[in-house]
């Protein structure tokens, strides 16, 4: 495993997927979830398999990807991240707070924080906020103008996310992402089913649907793997 391939490969998904940091509904202690990714590319399909498990009070998050290869993620929500390939035992280790485990669309959700998805957080401010039928239909900004997202649209309906669309300083929209099949885990509601779809540059695009399945929480999380420690004799790759 190379690191600069692994690194970019796992970054986007990761970004994603990871969650921690938030606060959590008294009955759910501990959560345990299977992840099913698919992306479309250049007409070329990749799917990759995960298992990801959070621990107490959401403060360390840990994902086992089993396909198409094996490696664990580690992180949290002071941005430690660290990335373990066990056939080649080696290990990636970043700190960054781009990397935080409270940077991420699905945290929010745990978050209690849908009615902005985090983006007052992330330094944008709402503009406008329009009811259309069902729909709350709001316009946010950012702050800084070198941020190279300039607007976000967040649709609700029955005051759940269901779409967010970016646009950069041009009105040039960069992503679109919509939440569907609302699940009820232990006191939280949450999307089960995320896609994407990735602008990468004119007549290039990725599309991107990940799906949340098995979700177990409290006792039935599988501890052990929760609890799994990156070997000490992992060799760091710089």
């Amino acid at each position: 495993m190379q690191k600069k391939g692994l690194f970019w490969v796992i970054l986007p998904i990761v970004l994603l997927v990871i969650n921690g940091g938030f606060v959590w509904y008294q009955s759910v202690q501990q959560l345990q979830t299977h992840l099913t990714i698919r992306q479309l590319h250049n007409n070329v399909t990749t799917r990759i398999e995960a298992d990801i498990f959070f621990g107490a009070n959401g403060s360390k998050m840990l994902s086992h990807f089993t396909y198409p290869q094996e490696y664990f993620i580690s992180t949290n929500n002071k941005g430690e991240f660290k990335a373990y390939d066990p056939t080649n035992n080696t290990l990636i280790s970043e700190q960054n707070f781009a990397l935080s485990s409270d940077i991420n669309l699905f945290a929010y959700f745990f978050r209690h924080k849908t009615a902005d998805l985090g983006l007052q957080e992330l330094g944008f401010g709402l503009i406008s906020a329009d009811a259309e039928e069902t729909y709350i239909i709001q316009n946010w900004k950012a702050i800084h103008v070198d941020n190279p997202v300039q607007r976000v649209e967040l649709v609700h309906e029955n005051d759940a996310p269901i779409f967010m669309a970016y646009y950069d300083i041009n009105e040039t929209c960069l992503r679109k992402v919509f939440f569907d099949v609302y699940k009820k885990v232990g006191n939280f509601t949450l999307p089960s089913n995320i896609t994407e779809i990735n602008y990468l540059a004119p007549n290039d695009s990725m599309i991107q649907k990940t799906v949340y399945s098995n979700f177990l929480i409290n006792d039935a999380v599988d501890s052990k793997m929760l609890n799994y420690q990156i070997p000490a004799n992992a060799k760091l790759l710089k």
